[in-house]
């Protein structure tokens, strides 16, 4: 059969379906293109259709989440947050409260429905944006129009100011550290501005070092820390100042209670950037009796002076170097004790002659007063601070030698010098009791010349020295407590310093 022939049956065949089907082939075959292309034709038009209803609801929930934020933030709880001023000066993100308190956008960001959100302040200007898990560029809010919490802040108040404390002591300190922003700020009828500082929270910090008490160091970290800073546009000279206060209740140091305590702070300059001495604190000094040094015990020789000498030695040779503030001498009328302070001149005026036996004038600040009898009181003053008025007379004063020939004149009652023959001034003294101790001691054999002086709390007296006792005649008796005369009371200062320092913005 020919392929011709083979066609004509093919078409039959077809023609046959076709009139019994009720459509032709190529109506078929229109058909099932058109159901494919509406087919695609939906799909597109549902995907496109998804796409607007996800489109619609994000921006619902940005346009709802942002009127949100700008209906319920408010300014007044925000700007109260301490982190406010100094956030918003670095371009930071702040936390965003309402009335009631509530952070309802934090700093870090917060979730709304499908929106991460986000803030940063600028001055004030707090810009809020959000993204997506799927789209992570941030999108501003509000049309990127800021909530404005605009603070109420001078210029002259806006930087941070971090103040630094120190309680320090001989070989201890305390230093504490805290940052303060303006809270608020009023302004005076005379022009003046006064704001009232706040401890950012978490900048408050202590380091103690050396041996610094561990409780009291505690004690006043505790304390209540406030400021204010002025500015007064009137002093052109120092426009600034800072007032601060340390308050501690019930203090407790030394074995003392000392109640509630209040450090106060004060100064003023051209700038917030100062510092200041507020010296020794009172509330916080001790006293401790210590042995001549801690290492060295000063040891009697167990002799006492005897008449018919002009000096005498007291102690064995001093073991090591060692540190003599005071000593404590006796009176001779009345047995009293006192500590006197190392290096003390006075005269007791009972011949009434003008001249000094020690030869070193008298010691600023100690005055005699008169009272009936041969006692006198004077005035003891030591450091410069007054401590305690006695009854004091001695005669004459106590010596010290050491092995290089220096001898110090360690405390002098004084008694006239008379022009009558056997009275000697207590440096020819010095000069008798030197030689005798060359000849007497291999530790005092090389001695130099001698040196005549006189010492304050300070000097350091060397290893193998001893003290003497010396009178201007010949006539001296009675007896030594030396373990008294070596022992001397130690006052433990501490002082308080404090600077500040205003963190002003980096210039970009």
């Amino acid at each position: 059969m020919s392929i011709f022939n083979q066609e004509s049956i093919y078409k039959k065949r077809l023609d046959y379906h076709a009139s019994h089907s009720g459509f032709s082939v190529t109506e078929g075959l229109v058909s099932v293109m058109l159901v494919g292309v509406v087919t695609v034709g939906l799909s597109n038009l549902m995907g496109q259709a998804f796409k607007r209803v996800h489109d619609l609801k994000e921006k619902e929930d940005r346009v709802a989440t942002g009127n949100y934020l700008l209906q319920f933030t408010d300014c007044d709880k925000t700007m109260a947050d301490p982190k406010f001023e100094d956030a918003c000066t670095k371009n930071l993100p702040v936390n965003l409260r309402d009335k009631d308190d509530n952070i309802i956008l934090t700093s870090n960001g917060s979730r709304f429905d499908q929106l991460n959100v986000y803030n940063r302040c600028d001055g004030g200007a707090i810009f809020i944006g959000a993204n997506t898990d799927k789209a992570p560029s941030v999108i501003p809010l509000l049309g990127g129009v800021p909530i404005l919490c605009v603070s109420k802040i001078p210029p002259e108040f806006k930087n941070p100011v971090t103040m630094t404390i120190n309680f320090v002591s001989v070989g201890k300190n305390l230093s504490i550290t805290a940052v303060f922003v303006a809270k608020s700020v009023t302004t005076e009828p005379n022009g003046r501005r006064v704001a009232e500082m706040a401890v950012v929270e978490g900048s408050l910090k202590s380091v103690a070092s050396g041996d610094f008490p561990e409780e009291l160091a505690r004690q006043l970290t505790a304390g209540a820390l406030t400021a204010k800073a002025i500015f007064d546009p009137k002093n052109s000279n120092a426009p600034y100042a800072f007032n601060a206060n340390l308050e501690t209740k019930k203090l407790v140091f030394g074995g003392r209670d000392l109640g509630d305590q209040r450090f106060n702070m004060s100064q003023s300059g051209r700038t917030l950037n100062f510092e200041q001495n507020e010296g020794d604190v009172q509330a916080l000094q001790t006293t401790v009796t210590r042995e001549a040094s801690a290492d060295c015990k000063i040891k009697s020789n167990g002799k006492d002076p005897t008449p018919g000498n002009l000096h005498f030695t007291l102690t064995e040779e001093a073991p090591c170097d060692f540190l003599l503030p005071t000593l404590q001498i006796t009176d001779i009328a009345t047995a009293e004790k006192f500590d006197v302070d190392i290096g003390s001149y006075w005269v007791y005026p009972r011949w009434g002659a003008p001249d000094y036996a020690h030869g070193f004038g008298k010691t600023p600040n100690l005055s005699i007063v008169s009272r009936p009898g041969r006692n006198r009181k004077i005035m003891a003053i030591g450091a410069g601070k007054k401590i305690e008025r006695v009854t004091l007379a001695i005669d004459n004063g106590f010596m010290l030698a050491q092995p290089d020939g220096k001898v110090y004149l360690l405390a002098d009652a004084g008694n006239y010098l008379k022009s009558e023959v056997g009275n000697h001034k207590w440096e020819d003294v010095a000069l008798f009791w030197l030689n005798s101790l060359k000849s007497a001691s291999a530790t005092f054999k090389n001695a130099g010349k001698i040196e005549r002086l006189a010492p304050n709390s300070q000097t350091v007296f060397k290893k193998g020295s001893v003290i003497g006792l010396y009178d201007d005649t010949p006539d001296m008796g009675g007896k030594i407590d030396v373990d008294s005369l070596t022992k001397y009371v130690v006052t433990n200062n501490i002082s308080l310093n404090w600077s500040i320092a205003e963190d002003r913005p980096k210039q970009k």
